[in-house]
C-alpha cells in the first residue's frame, strides 16, 4: 500500500500489510500529553536551560495509519514476530 505522497519527486512509503498491521497494533496512533512542563508554565522541564516546550504531543500523530484499519485484516496480516514483540511487551509492563 501506497502512503500519502508529499511531493512529485517521491512516491510515499511502499509498505506491506504486515507493515501496517504491526504499526496499527503495536503503536498508539496518539501521543499523550508531556508531563514534563516546568511549574506550570509552557517550559519544558527536560532541557539543561529553560526553554519553551515544543509541544511534541500536539505536533506528531500517527493518526493517518487509521485509514488502513479496515484494509489489514487481523486474520491475514499478522505475523509470527508480532506475536513474539506482544508477549514481550506485556512481560515488559
Amino acid at each position: 500500500m501506497e502512503l500519502e505522497k508529499i511531493s512529485d519527486n517521491y512516491r510515499g512509503l511502499n509498505l506491506t500489510p504486515y507493515t501496517l498491521w504491526g504499526i496499527l497494533n503495536h503503536t498508539k496512533t496518539e501521543y499523550d500529553s508531556c508531563d514534563n512542563k516546568f511549574e506550570e508554565k509552557d517550559v519544558c522541564g527536560l532541557r539543561r536551560s529553560l526553554k519553551k516546550c515544543n509541544g511534541f504531543d500536539k505536533m506528531f500523530s500517527l493518526e493517518f495509519y487509521n485509514k488502513y484499519k479496515e484494509d489489514i485484516k487481523d486474520q491475514e496480516h499478522w505475523t509470527v514476530e508480532a506475536l513474539v514483540v506482544r508477549q514481550a511487551d506485556e512481560i515488559a509492563q
